[in-house]
């Protein structure tokens, strides 16, 4: 701080003399011209308006009128170079020189004042309407407090830190990021403590004190605004006292968007509950049903059935729990999705090898013809290839449970720069343009009058988006020609960062 008041000084001190030199010479020049004293008089107040003008403080303009009296005195008054007078009349002229030059220079000196606290004000006000436009607008909240910090040094000319408070992780996060030495943490928690503005010596040196200003928001002091070795005035209190409040509004608006979120995703979460209670109650009953009374009539009539009736009803139950192993297998991955429990084995595939384990199971597969389209040569997915295989199984046996015997399903696969685009084709009925939207909403089931086999819980093609999309991928559905589906969804040819 001496340095900068020396700085200043100088500055201003050499204004002083430097127009004081300038009018004296320029009334030299004036003299010679035989120009009167009244002329080298209104040069010298000339002077004396800019040097008040661009000097900070009075003293400086009136320091600037005794030396303009006193120049005119020693160089343009008779007898020269001297501070006597010929005449008496030169004190009248002297001393209204004097009063009209410390007259201009104080008014002078007030205009330019003002002038600049109107700059200041401006700039304080301008510098709050964008700090409350960062705060709501911001959706990340450290990036708002990194712009306030940097805003507040540069209007302040000095380094500020802004130390939060989080009530939720019981840490704090100071801005610029920086480690607080003991006393410095000290006076933190003072300030926190007794939530008003502080001004505290560090290290023990009394000329060494640092502002500490609290932000109060609605659950109590959160956070602190420091200005270290700087002498503040009443509107730069001010200006930090409104930074604060600004701070505070903004944590606690971010605050009531986390707790808004974590209640919609509560509300989300039971209504997942219910509604997969409801399913399980609603379609695991028919198929167990089904089963403990074929094994029921198998038990209590096994003596008078004959073998094809038994074969049919074992078929029966075989198919029943085929359903459900399937909807129990579904629940849970979906489950493990949404817990992101699900683990992940990120491994460069061969296309052809992921389609011919797809195949594999299949194979027994007779209502339906399974066809692949590959190219010839070898395309590589960096991918959970288990998880995949998943995909395609549930995309297959959705287009067997909804299309017409016999028709074919193809499955292919193409490169396309870094990408490999999957699809499975089917002939069914189609979709229509609503059901595009929902068909890979959890819980929605496609219904058709044709369908031959029991509805699901309409999870498959959920977990179909999920698994997908945490491949970086993407998963929609299109018409096929002439008729039917096409399910389209792409996976990376190399992995990432996150992946590897």
């Amino acid at each position: 701080m001496n340095r900068e008041k020396f700085v200043k000084h100088f500055r201003n001190s050499v204004i002083v003399l430097l127009f004081l030199a300038s009018a004296t010479i320029f009334s030299f020049w004036l003299r010679e011209l035989k120009w009167p004293e009244a002329t080298i008089i209104l040069t010298y107040l000339l002077s004396v308006f800019f040097t008040s003008r661009l000097s900070e403080g009075f003293i400086y303009g009136i320091i600037a009128s005794l030396g303009s009296v006193i120049s005119f005195n020693f160089f343009f008054t008779q007898p020269y170079y001297t501070l006597r007078v010929s005449t008496p009349d030169y004190f009248y002229t002297f001393g209204i020189m004097l009063i009209v030059s410390i007259i201009t220079g104080t008014l002078t000196q007030k205009v330019t004042i003002e002038t600049k606290l109107a700059d200041e004000r401006e700039a304080r006000i301008k510098m709050l309407i964008e700090v409350s436009r960062e705060f709501f607008q911001a959706m990340n909240l450290d990036q708002a407090i990194s712009s306030l910090q940097s805003r507040l040094s540069h209007i302040l000319r000095t380094e500020v830190f802004i130390v939060t408070y989080s009530l939720k992780e019981k840490q704090m996060v100071v801005y610029p990021s920086t480690k607080l030495n003991r006393q410095f943490q000290k006076a933190v928690d003072d300030c926190l403590k007794e939530s008003q503005h502080l001004s505290i010596a560090i290290n023990q040196d009394v000329l060494l004190r640092h502002h500490f200003f609290p932000v109060r928001s609605k659950t109590g002091p959160t956070g602190v605004i420091v200005i270290p070795q700087v002498d503040l005035t009443a509107a730069e209190k001010e200006l930090i006292e409104a930074c604060c409040a600004q701070l505070a509004l903004a944590q606690d608006r971010q605050r009531w968007i986390e707790k808004q979120q974590e209640s919609l995703l509560e509300i989300e979460q039971e209504r997942m509950r219910v509604q997969l209670l409801s399913a399980i109650s609603h379609d695991l009953r028919t198929p167990l049903s089904s089963i403990i009374g074929s094994v029921q009539t198998i038990v209590e009539n096994y003596d008078s059935l004959n073998k094809d009736i038994i074969l049919d009803l074992l078929g029966n139950v075989s198919s029943d729990s085929q359903w459900l192993l399937e909807t129990v297998e579904n629940i849970l991955s979906m489950m493990r999705i949404q817990d992101g429990t699900i683990g992940f084995d990120f491994q460069r595939h061969i296309v052809e090898e992921i389609f011919e384990e797809v195949l594999s199971i299949f194979s027994s597969v007779k209502t339906h013809r399974i066809t692949i389209d590959i190219p010839k040569e070898a395309v590589f997915v960096y991918v959970d290839s288990k998880l995949i295989i998943k995909v395609l199984i549930n995309l297959i046996q959705n287009a067997i449970k909804y299309t017409p015997k016999s028709t074919q399903i193809l499955l292919s696969a193409k490169k396309q720069k870094n990408m490999v685009i999957f699809e499975v084709a089917d002939l069914g009925p189609g979709l229509s343009d609503g059901e595009k939207l929902r068909i890979f909403d959890r819980f929605y089931s496609f219904k058709t009058k044709s369908q031959r086999t029991r509805q699901g819980l309409g999870l498959g093609l959920s977990i179909c988006k999920s698994i997908v999309e945490a491949h970086g991928g993407t998963i929609r559905v299109l018409d096929n020609h002439p008729t039917g589906c096409r399910f389209v969804f792409t996976l990376k040819i190399k992995g990432d960062e996150n992946h590897e």
